[in-house]
């Protein structure tokens, strides 16, 4: 237990390390790479995008400016630490998707994209990682104002090592009433590290 806690508060190593705790060395290489940043980190992969079939899901993905659907588009990754946290950086085709994420409370990782906050818990499974979402709010700077699950939006989300230095990312979003909004994934190779 105590061992637990000295991960927990050591604020030197990776953001999920810290948060999953004793579970982080569980998980495979590839994913555990994935996660430790350090100074930073870019990575190479190709997703495949879609949007709902609803044709509100379609408009809505515009104006949020999210990927376009491709059956295969470039992907390119980098994470940085970022204000205790880190600023995820994707260019997925030609659209650019940046989010940040951080510790929220004891456990739970938080995740702004644009006005947006998720709040996930991350959970080891047989081949990687399981985001499962526990909140989402909309956030200005440190106004929070949680959002009834009955009308949020809600992400479905995994890694799965494929080898040492790939790992396959599924997400899919909901919306209420709509359905599915975006879904995408594909490999990702985080071989290529920034120094």
């Amino acid at each position: 237990m105590a061992h637990t806690t000295a991960i927990a508060r050591d604020a030197t190593l990776p953001l999920y390390a810290q948060l999953m705790e004793s579970a982080w060395p569980r998980l495979p290489e590839a994913v555990r790479r994935a996660h430790s940043t350090g100074s930073g980190l870019s990575a190479l992969g190709s997703f495949r995008v879609e949007y709902g079939p609803h044709p509100a899901a379609r408009l809505l993905a515009r104006v949020l400016r999210l990927p376009r659907p491709a059956r295969e588009a470039d992907l390119t990754l980098h994470v940085m630490p970022h204000d205790g946290g880190e600023m995820w950086i994707r260019h997925i085709g030609g659209d650019r998707l940046v989010s940040r994420q951080f510790r929220a409370g004891a456990d739970l990782l938080a995740e702004r994209i644009r006005i947006i906050e998720f709040r996930f818990q991350l959970d080891p499974s047989a081949l990687g990682l399981v985001y499962h979402q526990r909140a989402a709010a909309l956030a200005m700077g440190p106004l929070r104002v949680p959002l009834p699950a009955r009308l949020a939006p809600a992400i479905e989300a995994t890694e799965e090592a494929v080898d040492r230095a790939r790992m396959r990312v599924t997400v899919r979003v909901t919306l209420p009433l709509i359905g599915l909004l975006i879904a995408y994934g594909g490999v990702v190779d985080f071989e290529e590290r920034v120094s």
